[in-house]
């Protein structure tokens, strides 16, 4: 993501920007915007949306949004446990 591609879809949908195919992930699962030079995660499904950062309890969404911050995994679905799930994404929140 950046200036110049600020909003990404996320779901099971092919037409989504970001495919994640898993049976956890709904069809218009989240986006997330870059807007005012951080990343915005809204989650719009029904399983929820799982974010870990740091050494931190993981927060959920569920029909809301946070700012993403610092790096780690995003769960859609169901809690990220680690990068090689069907569900989950590693994340940077940070410009290059």
């Amino acid at each position: 993501m950046s200036r110049a591609l600020p909003r990404v879809t996320i779901g099971r949908e092919d037409s989504s920007g970001l495919r994640i195919a898993s049976r956890q992930t709904s069809r218009q699962h989240a986006v997330i915007d870059f807007t005012r030079e951080s990343f915005l995660l809204t989650d719009h499904s029904t399983n929820g949306t799982f974010i870990r950062s740091g050494g931190s309890p993981p927060l959920v969404l569920r029909r809301d949004s946070t700012k993403l911050v610092g790096s780690g995994l995003i769960g859609f679905g169901a809690e990220a446990l680690d990068e090689g799930q069907d569900h989950v994404v590693a994340f940077r929140g940070e410009l290059a």
